[in-house]
């Protein structure tokens, strides 16, 4: 029989391995508006492996992730005083978020009834 596992020492790297992680804040307004600290250009000719994204905000809040002028996945809904994290399957979108050495992804929020401060984390890397 063949023993399976890992050789002494091994090291094990996950994927999608985020090492761009890009955080920041805003205070909302009734119009999405970029969250500043979290746009990262993506070099050309480079895709841009999304890894995760936390959002918290003390009042109901809405976010997004745009590529460009194109918006990436849903819009988010934040409760109050909670925050929201969401983890992406390796390749998500990958096709999409090809980089031209001036697009940015970026973060977008907005508040539903009540201006809060939003803070938001976009975590990543270039393939």
């Amino acid at each position: 029989m063949m023993k399976m596992g890992l050789t002494a020492g091994a090291e094990v790297i996950p994927k999608p391995k985020g090492d761009i992680a890009k955080k920041g804040n805003i205070t909302t307004t009734a119009d999405y508006a970029d969250v500043t600290g979290t746009a990262y250009t993506v070099t050309k000719d480079k895709r841009f492996q999304l890894t995760k994204i936390v959002l918290a905000c003390k009042e109901d809040s809405m976010a997004k992730i745009m590529f460009g002028t194109t918006q990436i996945g849903p819009e988010y809904y934040i409760m109050g005083k909670t925050t929201l994290t969401d983890w992406f399957p390796k390749n998500y979108r990958l096709d999409e978020l090809i980089g031209d050495g001036s697009k940015q992804i970026r973060i977008q929020a907005k508040y539903v009834t009540t201006a809060g401060d939003l803070q938001a984390e976009l975590v990543g890397e270039e393939v």
